[in-house]
């Protein structure tokens, strides 16, 4: 499994609002695996 696989955003934050374009690090975490990214937003 790989993140492009499994994750898709639409560049929008919790309240539906369009996120301003800059770099975004997120962690995500299943049952049995542990995933770090970066995001770069462009706008």
């Amino acid at each position: 499994m790989t993140l492009n696989d499994a994750l898709d955003w639409d560049g929008k934050n919790e309240q539906g609002v369009l996120c301003e374009g800059g770099v975004y690090a997120c962690r995500i975490e299943t049952e049995n695996q542990h995933f770090s990214a970066t995001v770069f937003l462009l706008r």
